[in-house]
Parts: C-alpha cells; structure tokens; sequence
C-alpha cells in the first residue's frame, strides 16, 4: 500500500485526513471486493471521485486506476485537490469544476464511482447521470 506523505489542510476548514484511517479504508474497500468475489486487475480503467473536495479519495485510490477524475464545484476545494495530487506526486488526474449533475458534460462510460455527497443528499439529476454512465461499482 502506498505512503501518502501528507494532504495540506485548506484554509477553509480545520482537518487532516488521518494516514492511519486511509490506510484502513484503502484494505476494507480492496478486501471488500474480494470477499465479494470481484477480480480487480490492477491498473483498473477509470475512477470517478464525485464530490471529490480536495481529493482525498480519489488521491488514496491513484494507484488503482489507469485514471482519476475529480468533480468538485468548490473552486478553493478543486485547486486544494489538484496541489494535494502534486505534493503526492499523483499524475493520472484529471479535474473538473463542475457541479455533480453536469456528468454529462465529461466523457466517461463505465468509470468506478467513489462520492461523498454532501449532508443534503444527491440530486435526482446527478443520480440520473449515473446511471447513464453504467458504473462497474
């Protein structure tokens, strides 16, 4: 498992990840899909972090996937994001800045879906926008 060195708190809010809970979520998701029976051969195609705030997610999970996309409508968040993936040395990301429920907007056919949405929920138009791109998880 990879060694994330460190994600830069943001100005606007006060928190750290925590490497050890990052660590953990990393195993329990990979332990998940193999209780599950599911073969993931590594690199997997593409991952679509929705919600992606500063990357964190997406970033932990880099070295899975052949490609990451981050979609954020926060602007400080999204450039939070996108240093996080440089100070990491992370360079298969791609990032949008674009609310959720504009998934049509980017090409994507399949992706891995990993959110966190925010406390009011999803959006009926972002749910109908995923379901549109058939996600394989």
């Amino acid at each position: 498992m990879r060694r994330f060195p460190a994600f830069d708190p943001p100005e606007y809010v006060n928190w750290r990840p925590d490497p050890q809970l990052v660590r953990e979520f990393a195993e329990t998701w990979m332990r998940d899909a193999a209780r599950r029976g599911t073969v993931l051969p590594l690199p997997l195609s593409r991952l679509l972090d929705l919600y992606a705030g500063v990357g964190t997610f997406g970033i932990i999970n880099a070295d899975l996937f052949e490609e990451v996309i981050l979609v954020e409508q926060f602007p400080p968040a999204l450039k939070d994001a996108q240093r996080n993936a440089q100070h990491n040395q992370i360079n298969n990301i791609t990032s949008y800045l674009r609310e959720a429920k504009q998934l049509q907007k980017i090409s994507l056919r399949q992706p891995f879906v990993i959110m966190d949405p925010p406390r009011s929920g999803m959006e009926e138009k972002t749910i109908q926008q995923l379901k549109k791109l058939e996600p394989e998880v």
